[in-house]
């Protein structure tokens, strides 16, 4: 697999060989760098976000790393779909912000 600019293996590469291979859906679970790299590359339909009523604090894993943003005005905004409740979770689900 060829390696990105980021040093991470090349996530378009990746999925073009899927879908040359008959996937044409995958649900990626993954951490933080993977994650990271999915929203920075656009290579995402849908994001699911689940939350528990859980406060960990700052020993918490931040679920994303940097998005090469340093102000609100270039921050990625994910278009929200659908929300609901799992019991006492939360499950929201975005799409790709839409540009004008």
């Amino acid at each position: 697999v060829p390696i990105s600019l980021d040093g991470r293996p090349d996530l378009s590469f990746i999925l073009s060989h899927l879908a040359e291979s008959g996937v044409t859906r995958l649900m990626v679970e993954a951490g933080q760098g993977v994650f990271t790299s999915f929203l920075k590359s656009g290579l995402w339909d849908h994001l699911y976000i689940m939350r528990a009523p859980v406060i960990i604090g700052a020993d918490g894993v931040d679920a994303f790393g940097g998005l090469d943003t340093d102000t609100l005005d270039t921050a990625l905004r994910p278009v929200l779909v659908s929300r609901e409740t799992l019991g006492q979770d939360l499950v929201e689900i975005y799409a790709p912000p839409v540009l004008v």
